[in-house]
Order: structure tokens, then sequence, then C-alpha cells
């Protein structure tokens, strides 16, 4: 190891330009609770989509804001303009949001879309010099017939033709092109399919309730629903959802909670709540969380069970409490169940009132701060029958755990705290072939489970790395048992030719391609991707290269060999796997193809670097 940190040492010197990428790459932050709803799922049908994100940085006057979608899948027609994009933003991730003018150019006060159609779709918008987006700002953008603010859009964007997930990359720029944040959303392609609820929607648990020690000037409140939603509140009965002037600070999810400020005692509060649920359906009638807050010198405590207290003066007293509590005379405002209070004479304080602490006099059920549950997240999917699985959490290994022989696992990751996370994912087969690693990323929230499904492409091999035309080349690899491989053979990911293998009950599978299929002699590719039905397909692996008529190598674009992961992306990912292959053979790795992975590889990495 201590060999490696030299090398790569020197390799940084060697080349400064590189440590300047990798700087970069850590320089640049995520975009948060990022989402795309889109209107129609179905393969291949015109769909709206509504994409949503909050920003990490200022994006600056004169910044941007890209959406990329994955190129070879999503189609814009040559149509789609500025017309067909709404961009607002708002303050909080229910709104209201606030439009922003678009045009094709900056007209007065508005910004600027520049549209990429066709099957690299991609939507460029430029802010106007005078008008920026600051940080936590929360960002929605509308891409086809859903636009209505300028101008009613009339195009929709074309899904892909198959099943699957696919990506979207949403990024913000400085106005030098400096990228500030990213992120990755997923968007799925599936049959359409009824979806109704079998339960009904159920609000409760609302705290605080009863009442409230004196001098209490805040607390949170909070409530729990049975089903996703997003609730807010209001001091005023009856107010509708969408009028109510405060949403829950932390909310989406199945506990709401929010810290009510300006309490003063020997009052009664009431605070009124509605939901929007996962299903659409938003509340017409109000949830109501209540309490009172105790004052000082109150000696009539409230409370929900009795309790006793004793006095001493010149004339000594007894005061007894019952349901509720109280005493006759001035005492302590607050009693555990039974208390004593000092008076000229008069009866000890009143029992019953609220104590955090008192287990006696009756316990109330409040709980004024409830305990914040972490965090959990599960990794649920697909590798290799009976592989090892591996789990990275920020880039150190945090499980791992064995796929049975139908190539499930499951991995539950557990101590989390609130924030963003980032996964990696990989395993090796059973002949020792490293599969692709996975990465994912995305937020967690107190109080809230997550299921994320994983699915590894196949591994892949050749019998050899060149043939001469007309003969056949044995590939092979190692996926889930009893499915369907696709094999994509190409030139340097130009002319695509695309085959079929299945594999067997033990996830091998082989494929004998006859090169006198291909027109010329020349180098090549090939990559596959496993069906699943349940999941669509998987991502690709690796590209295997190979020569046909020469040794592998030929004309190879040496950029697209340093993208080892296939993500169309030269990044942190591609530079570990780098490392992990140091000094070894694999080609994969070997950027260069000269039979060794070393520092001639890490250079051309680091000249490619996209971050």
């Amino acid at each position: 190891m201590a060999k490696l940190i030299s090398k790569i040492t020197i390799a940084l010197g060697a080349v400064l330009f590189s440590a300047l990428a990798i700087n970069a790459v850590l320089a640049v932050g995520s975009l948060t609770k990022a989402s795309d709803k889109i209107s129609d799922s179905a393969p291949l049908a015109g769909s709206n989509h509504l994409i949503k994100f909050k920003t990490h940085s200022t994006i600056p006057g004169g910044g941007s804001v890209r959406i990329i979608f994955e190129p070879e899948a999503f189609y814009a027609p040559p149509v789609f303009d500025f017309g067909d994009i709404d961009f607002a933003t708002a303050n909080n991730s229910a709104g209201p949001f606030s439009n922003r003018s678009l045009d094709a150019a900056f007209i007065g006060g508005s910004d600027a879309a520049a549209v990429v159609t066709g099957s690299s779709t991609s939507v460029t918008i430029a802010l106007n010099p005078a008008n920026p987006i600051n940080a936590g700002t929360y960002v929605e953008i509308k891409l086809g017939d859903n636009a209505s603010y300028g101008e009613d859009g009339s195009t929709r964007i074309i899904n892909p033709p198959d099943l699957g997930s696919y990506k979207i990359f949403a990024s913000s720029y400085s106005p030098g092109g400096v990228m500030l944040d990213r992120v990755e959303i997923m968007t799925a392609i599936a049959d359409k399919v009824d979806v109704s609820f079998s339960v009904g929607r159920i609000r409760a648990n609302g705290y605080p309730k009863g009442s409230l020690v004196a001098g209490t000037t805040q607390t949170i409140i909070s409530l729990t629903t049975n089903v996703t939603a997003t609730c807010s509140y209001s001091a005023i009965l009856d107010t509708p959802y969408n009028l109510m002037p405060d949403q829950f600070s932390n909310t989406g999810g199945n506990y709401h909670s929010g810290m009510i400020y300006g309490l003063v005692g020997g009052e009664w509060y009431y605070y009124y709540v509605k939901c929007s649920w996962l299903d659409g359906y938003i509340d017409t009638t109000d949830f109501t969380i209540y309490f009172y807050i105790e004052l000082a010198s109150d000696g009539d405590g409230v409370g929900d069970e009795g309790g006793t207290g004793g006095g001493t003066g010149e004339d000594s007293g007894a005061g007894s409490g019952s349901d509720p509590g109280s005493g006759n005379a001035g005492g302590g405002a607050e009693g555990p169940g039974s208390g004593g209070g000092t008076g000229g004479g008069g009866g000890g304080g009143g029992g019953g009132g609220f104590s955090p602490t008192s287990s006696s006099g009756g316990d109330t059920g409040l709980n004024p701060y409830p305990d914040q549950i972490p965090p959990s997240v599960t990794l649920d999917g697909w590798a290799f029958p009976m592989s090892s699985v591996n789990i990275l959490k920020d880039g150190i290994l945090a499980k791992k755990v064995n796929a049975d022989s139908g190539a499930k696992f499951r991995a539950d990751i557990n101590d989390l705290r609130e924030g963003v996370y980032t996964f990696n994912i990989w395993a090796l087969d059973g002949e020792g072939r490293r599969s692709v690693t996975k990465s994912t990323t995305f937020w967690v929230k107190e109080n809230t489970y997550t299921v994320q499904k994983v699915f590894l492409p196949p591994t892949i091999s050749a019998n050899s790395a060149s043939v001469e035309l007309g003969a056949s080349l044995d590939i092979s690899g190692i996926t889930i048992p009893l499915k369907k491989v696709e094999l994509w053979f190409d030139d340097n990911l130009k002319n695509l030719l695309k085959k079929e293998a299945y594999s067997d009950d033990s996830g091998k599978w082989t494929y004998e391609f006859k090169t006198e299929e291909l027109a010329s002699k020349g180098n090549y590719f090939v990559r596959a991707r496993t069906f699943e039905p349940s999941e669509g397909y998987s991502d690709f692996s690796v590209n295997l290269n190979f020569g046909v008529g020469q040794a592998p190598g030929g004309e190879l674009d040496t950029c697209s060999r340093a993208d080892i992961n296939r993500d169309k992306k030269i990044n942190l990912i591609d530079f570990s796997i780098l490392l992990y292959n140091w000094e070894s053979t694999r080609p994969e790795a070997d950027i260069n193809l000269d039979g060794k992975v070393n520092l001639v590889d890490f250079s051309l990495m680091m000249y490619c670097w996209t971050g």
C-alpha cells in the first residue's frame, strides 16, 4: 500500500492539472430533494415532466441550470422549444412557486432557454444577469404541455422504448461555466397500473396534549400519518390547505413535526392540521393539536390526574387534588402527582400538573420533545448467485452481505443521521470477475425508512483478446439465473449490433459471436445487460474490447476507455476502479491497452476528467 501511495503521489506531482481537476470535483455540491414526476410512464408514450430540486449553492445571475436526459433513451421532437418550459422557484417545497419569464434570449428581465432536441435531449436555462437563485431555493421545471406560463406548451417528450430505469441529470453552473451542484434523478418507464389505497388515510398521535409546565415558551408540535403525506397547519379553524401559512419543517413522510415559539402561560393553544397525501388527495377537515401552558403563580394545577398536597404556615391546612388536580392557596404550579407548597396557612400546591420526569400522579402521555427516530436504508436487489456483495457508504466499506442462489441480496444500513449519502455497491462473481460499481446518492430524513433497489449488471469476459475475421469469439459472464442477457457489439461506440443470450440455473451465460457478421477488420467493443421482468434492464457491464484481424486497440477513443464504468462521466468512481486494479493486467482499467494498469493510464484519465 505504501508503494501504491508513493506512486500516486509522484503521479499527482507529474500532472498538476489532475489535482486541480479533483479539487474541482470535490467542490461540486449536491442538489437535494430532487424528483421527476411524469404524466405517462408507458414506453414510447409522450409524457410531461415535473422536475424539482433544492439548490445547495447560490446560482449567480448569468449562471445556468441544465437538465440532460439519458442519451438514446428519451426523445424531444424538433418542435419542442422554450414555450414548452415553465421555470419557477419557491422558498419551500409546497410552494407557492413563482414563475420566471422565459424566452429564447434575454428579453427584458427574462431568462433564456436553449433546447437540444432529438435523441440527446437537454434543456439549458441561463439566468438573467439581474436575477440569481439563492442557496436553499426550491426549483420547479415543467416540460411539456403542462407548461402554461407566458404561453401554453404543446409538445411532450417521448419516453424510451424499453421498460426500465433511466437517468436524468440536473446541474447548476456559474457564469463562467463551472459546475456548482448536480444530482442524478432516476425515472422509471413501466406499464401502466391502476393505483388505489386499500387503507384509509389516518392522522394520529398529535402532540403536545394536556398541559405544559409554567415557563414553557416553545415546543415541538407533531403528528403521524399511516401513508406518506405533506402536512401544514394554521391557528385558524377551517383554513384551506393551500392557504395554511405554516408547513411542518419535517414532513413528506409518515412523521411530521415543527417548532412553535412565543408561548405564554395561562393560555390554551390550538393548531389545525391538513395534509396532502401520496395519492393526491387533500384533507378538507382539520386534525387538531391543542395544549395549555400553566402560570407560574397559578395555585390551581391543571392536569390529567389528581394528586395531593400539604401546606404549612401559621395556620396549617391541607389541600387535596381531584381530577383535575387543584389546591386552595398559592403554591407550586407544577406537581409530580404529590407535592408540597407553602402559604400563609393555605393548602399546598395543586396536584396532578404536568411534570416531565414524574412517574407518580398519573402519566399524561405527553412528551413535548418527541424522540427523533434515526433514519435507516435498505439496499435490496440482485447481484450474482452466492456472491459477496460489498456496500460502501461515502467511500467507506459499511457492510458485506451474501446473495442467495437466485442472486438476491438485502442489506440494512442503520445508525444514520439526516443528510445526503452516497452508496457504492459491487460484487465478485463465482469466477472472480468484478462487477461494475453501482452508485446511488439520495437524501435520508429523520423518522424515515428508505428502500433502494439495486440491480448489478452482468459480468463479461472473452476467450481471446483478438480473432481473425470470420472466426468465432466466445463471450461469457454471470448474472441472475434464467434471465435474458442482451449484448451490444460496436466499433468505438459507433455502429451497433445487438444479440441475445440466456443464463442457466447457476447464472452463467455464454454467447458464440461469429465475426463474419462484421463488415471489416478493426477494433470492437461488447457490453451486456440483463433483463429482469419486475425491474426492467440493468445498467450495462463494462465495455469489453477485442480486435478482429488485429490486436485490440486500433483507433480507440481514449476518453471513452477512461470512463471505466460507462456512465458518461469520468470522475472519482472511475478513479477508484483504476486504483483497485493498479499494476494489474485487467483490460477494463488498462486505458491505453498496453497490458498494464499504471501511471500512463492515470495520466490519461486525468486528461479526460469531467467530474
